[in-house]
């Protein structure tokens, strides 16, 4: 269990001296070399704007946890400590304290140069995969590799391929046990 965690059913916390936490968003398949993988957020909104990141306090016993493993009888740690903006996560402004993902045409993001390497652009005017609203771009994200912008995700086609009308509505999967 990670940090905020009840000490109600005996869970095993975890600090950021624990770093990465196991299951820990943004790094990667192999938490051990913390290989970065973070996650892109935008577009989500609420009905009265950005939808915005909800802190939790760490529990009581993560904290005393934490003095142990640091010596320090007055550490304490938050959220923020251990799953970090523009590191674990890229997120819209108003997400988070931080910024990281732009939306916007290319040739703004080309006449934009990052201070933070990972920052992602949703490209408005590029990508057609949602083929519901005609064949206007849909959009994909580039990330910003410290030097120069790098394609990074399309959304897979819309509506999926197997539900086109051509494809029959009642597919039989058969599976051999052995």
């Amino acid at each position: 269990m990670g940090p905020f965690a009840s000490s109600t059913i005996g869970s095993q916390y975890q600090t950021p001296v624990n770093y990465p936490i196991r299951d820990q968003v943004g790094v990667g398949r192999d938490p051990i070399t913390a290989a970065s993988e973070p996650a892109y957020l935008w577009n989500n909104v609420a009905a009265d704007g950005v939808w915005r990141r909800t802190l939790k306090s760490p529990a009581a016993a993560a904290i005393d946890l934490y003095r142990v493993q640091t010596g320090n009888p007055a550490a304490t740690f938050t959220e923020r400590d251990i799953i970090r903006a523009n590191r674990d996560f890229y997120a819209e402004s108003g997400f988070d304290t931080e910024t990281g993902v732009a939306t916007g045409t290319k040739a703004q993001m080309l006449a934009t140069t990052p201070s933070v390497k990972g920052f992602g652009w949703w490209v408005t005017d590029e990508g057609e995969w949602n083929s519901t609203n005609g064949s206007q771009p849909d959009g994909q994200l580039y990330v910003w590799n410290g030097t120069g912008w790098v394609f990074n995700y399309r959304p897979y086609t819309y509506p999926h391929p197997l539900r086109s009308a051509g494809a029959p509505s009642n597919v039989r999967i058969n599976v051999r046990v052995n």
